[in-house]
């Protein structure tokens, strides 16, 4: 299958994949080098929400124009990259290369107009890849999301239309809502339709059979603060039980407390599947793409709020959201971000929404901060705490994949070593963002790794001869794999050429 390339203001009619980018020994070098010292977007959007008072009113007030904004959208330049041929219901990955032809930087995304009749629709990616800050004359590689068949039923139909949408910030200001976009060209993938059509979207059915969740105590006989998933085995603690704990709090009680024993911080993706196994059961032809927001269906609206209620009772409001801490790792870019993330789903109650913002539905998943500026403990909206679950434990002496996230704990790069974190931002491409580089001591690196990893700057390859493939419920199977870097990506990413 080819990708095809589109263009505005310039037109291009190369195709090509992204496999076969190359780039120089030079830039190879400059890109590694410029990891060292890389901040993802991501850090900036967590930190808004913590800022002090006083300085949020000034970033309020000290806004561009949208006139400004008009004049950076028509000064890109966007390339889009998209396969040319699909199958029937097959998920996708939309990219696109974008040169800021401005004499400012500016923080670029791209999105779609969408209308209720789309049967397919675009699960972007998260912040760390679908957002790039890029300079004045240069250009950046941006993963746009999945375009996924939503539909239940796979019709015939002669191909997908795409109606991307430009946007641009500026990178230490604010905007005054609403800010001006720039529609693009439109794009079209031809579909390959069997002659069996209409049929059961393969992604959808059959729906999983699975058992209605239950609550169950936790200290006292009616108290009802558990609510078990007999799929899994697993308990859960409803929120409302450990909202407004501080993270230190809630980890001395995990430590402490009798009651508690058992109990630890779930991961992100545990929390998915139990909202995954509560619509299974609820017959609710979901998948993990059509839960996340902000693509969750309509459909689901109803059940995620149900969902809500379930874990977090009390909640009187039309929009129903639950926040909870979990379980993740240290980012080396914020000490104000310890090793906690978070899983949040929303949920809709009554009429569809009207006016400029839909409703907002589905699961989502990123970090959370514990500090304020002024190093104070902030307290949560609660944490999933699960039991029965098991404890995942990464290995010192091997590169591990879990949660869409790869650690290889001493990559050698010419004569030093690193410890470097790249998380999978897209699944069909296996495309990689490096997230942090943070060199070690001077050590043997034979002593730390069972098997060398490394990158070789000179053909861009990274090789992992032994890589440790970790899943949620404790299950484990070992690879290798070979990665290359991709030119113009800032954080720096890569992509899967070869797997085993």
């Amino acid at each position: 299958m080819t990708d095809r390339v589109t263009t505005t203001q310039v037109q291009i009619s190369t195709r090509h994949t992204a496999a076969k980018y190359v780039q120089t020994s030079a830039g190879l070098k400059r890109s590694i080098k410029s990891l060292l010292a890389c901040v993802l977007s991501f850090s900036f959007l967590s930190t808004l929400s913590i800022l002090p008072m006083q300085a949020s009113a000034q970033f309020e007030s000290d806004t561009v124009p949208s006139e400004q904004i008009e004049q950076w959208l028509q000064g890109m330049s966007v390339q889009l990259i998209y396969p040319e041929t699909i199958e029937a219901g097959q998920t996708f990955v939309l990219h696109a290369h974008v040169h800021n032809g401005n004499d400012q930087s500016v923080r670029v995304s791209i999105g779609e107009r969408q209308n209720d009749t789309d049967v397919y629709a675009l699960q972007r990616c998260h912040i760390a890849c679908g957002t790039q800050t890029i300079a004045p004359g240069q250009s950046r590689y941006i993963t746009v999301g999945q375009m996924y068949y939503a539909d239940a039923t796979l019709k015939h139909m002669p191909g997908v239309t795409i109606e991307p949408v430009l946007s641009v910030m500026p990178t230490d200001k604010g905007v005054k809502l609403p800010t001006p976009n720039r529609a693009l060209d439109s794009v079209s993938v031809a579909v390959n339709n069997p002659s069996d059509l209409p049929a059961p979207n393969a992604a959808l059915f059959p729906v999983p059979e699975r058992q209605p969740l239950v609550l169950a105590d936790l200290r006292e006989p009616e108290d009802q603060l558990l609510v078990r998933d007999p799929n899994t085995g697993y308990d859960w603690i409803r929120l409302h039980v450990s909202a407004g704990l501080r993270l230190e709090d809630a980890l001395h009680a995990l430590a402490t407390e009798d009651y508690l024993q058992g109990f630890q911080l779930a991961r992100a993706s545990q929390v998915e599947q139990l909202l995954l196994n509560y619509l299974h059961a609820q017959g609710q032809a979901a998948q993990a793409l059509s839960v996340r927001g902000p693509a969750a269906d309509s459909e689901f609206s109803a059940p995620l709020a149900e969902f809500v209620r379930l874990l977090s009772p009390g909640i009187t409001d039309t929009i129903l959201a639950m926040r909870g801490v979990t379980a993740d790792e240290p980012y080396t870019w914020d000490t104000n971000l310890p090793a906690v993330g978070s899983a949040r789903v929303y949920g809709y109650e009554g009429p569809p929404q009207t006016g400029t913002f839909k409703q907002s539905t589905g699961f989502s998943k990123g970090r959370y901060p514990v500090v304020d500026n002024e190093g104070g403990a902030m307290e949560m909206p609660g944490f999933w705490l699960v039991r029965g679950a098991p404890e995942l434990q990464r290995a010192e002496d091997r590169a591990s994949y879990l949660d869409d996230k790869l650690v290889v704990p001493a990559l050698k790069i010419g004569d030093s070593h690193y410890r470097a974190v790249l998380v999978n931002v897209d699944s069909r491409l296996g495309m990689f963002r490096a997230t942090s580089l943070t060199e070690l001591p001077a050590i043997d690196g034979t002593q730390v790794m069972s098997a060398p990893s490394f990158f070789d700057g000179s053909s861009g390859l990274l090789t992992l001869p032994d890589l440790v493939l970790m899943q949620a419920d404790g299950t484990e199977s070992t690879a290798s794999a070979i990665f290359r870097l991709m030119p113009q990506t800032e954080p720096p990413a890569f992509e899967l050429i070869s797997f085993e």
